[in-house]
């Protein structure tokens, strides 16, 4: 299955989320409030900056990881969506306090239902090739499974049709009896 949902949404999101880093510094000479001011732009710009990175992560498993075996890029994204998600309610709500912002405006809004939809797309990609892998190998085992189940039918049958207790009596041609 092609990983293409997964490459574009992670590159996608990755320079969105560093551009978003890049424009949370605040600027030079504008003059800081109290620290905790300073220490809540600068956890956004670092907040920011970790879910770029993760995407870049994701991004680069999904590049270098073999068909074989595909769970990083499926743990790797599903921690920087996670991140993501948090990363934009924290930045709604740091607007809404610090700014006088909408808590629900259409661009946090959204911002979350883009980043939740392109989980969903990355998560359906994976699972379709996880789907496709459990059909390959069902048809494989196909064969191998009826020609058991045959033989077990064959050594079974004659145990069935004959009842335990005449055929562990002696035959009615038997001469040894008498």
């Amino acid at each position: 299955m092609s990983r293409i949902f997964t490459i574009l949404l992670s590159l996608y999101w990755g320079t969105s989320f560093a551009t978003a880093a890049w424009a949370a510094l605040p600027a030079d000479g504008v003059a800081v409030g109290t620290p905790w001011w300073l220490a809540g732009a600068f956890g956004l710009v670092l907040a920011n900056a970790l879910v770029a990175v993760l995407f870049a992560w994701s991004l680069i498993a999904a590049l270098l990881e073999c068909e074989a075996n595909r769970v990083e890029t499926e743990q790797v994204t599903r921690l920087a969506c996670g991140g993501a998600v948090v990363v934009l309610l924290a930045t709604a709500l740091e607007g809404a306090l610090l700014h006088g912002r909408d808590l629900t405006g259409q661009a946090e809004s959204a911002a979350l239902l883009a980043i939740l939809v392109s989980h969903l797309v990355i998560h359906l990609e994976t699972r379709d090739w996880k789907l496709q892998e459990t059909r390959v190998v069902q048809l494989s085992d196909q064969p191998a499974t009826s020609s058991a189940r045959n033989a077990m039918h064959g050594s079974l049958i004659g145990r069935l049709v004959v009842p335990w207790s005449l055929a562990r009596s002696l035959p009615a041609t038997d001469d040894r009896g008498r």
